[in-house]
């Protein structure tokens, strides 16, 4: 992963820093980990295409399929997103937990793309510490 760029922001004398890389999402090197990835997807389709993130992830050892088999928390009706349950190899992998935007089951990706925003509300609400 190559970092381009990055913007530290004072939140009530908290910082945040917001980065932008280029890479390889299905490789982000333990240093970086994130608690979440966010990947899209067709409805239902989880097929690890070889120019895809799902087909990088797959390469990598993480079946989004198999993850969608057994998913932490199904939104799709409300938001069209689910998350999965702890990846048992974070944070070797670089994420804890995939969220997958499967934008198609309630429009169009360009009309519901903050429903990525809405689901993360609920699911926060839950006890999921989501901080990167």
């Amino acid at each position: 992963m190559e970092l381009l760029d990055s913007l530290t922001v004072d939140h009530h004398g908290d910082p945040k820093r917001v980065a932008l890389y280029r890479g390889d999402l299905a490789r982000i090197p333990p240093d970086e980990s994130v608690d979440l990835l966010v990947v899209s997807a067709f409805a239902n389709d989880y097929e690890p295409t070889p120019t895809s993130l799902i087909g990088a992830l797959h390469a990598s050892g993480v079946s989004v399929a198999a993850l969608a088999d057994d998913m932490a928390a199904d939104l799709r009706q409300e938001f069209g997103c689910w998350l999965s349950k702890e990846l048992p190899a974070a944070p070797e992998s670089g994420f804890r937990r995939i969220l997958c935007f499967e934008p198609a089951l309630r429009g169009r990706p360009e009309e519901v793309v903050g429903d990525i925003f809405r689901c993360l509300m609920p699911i926060l609400e839950g006890g999921f510490p989501a901080r990167t």
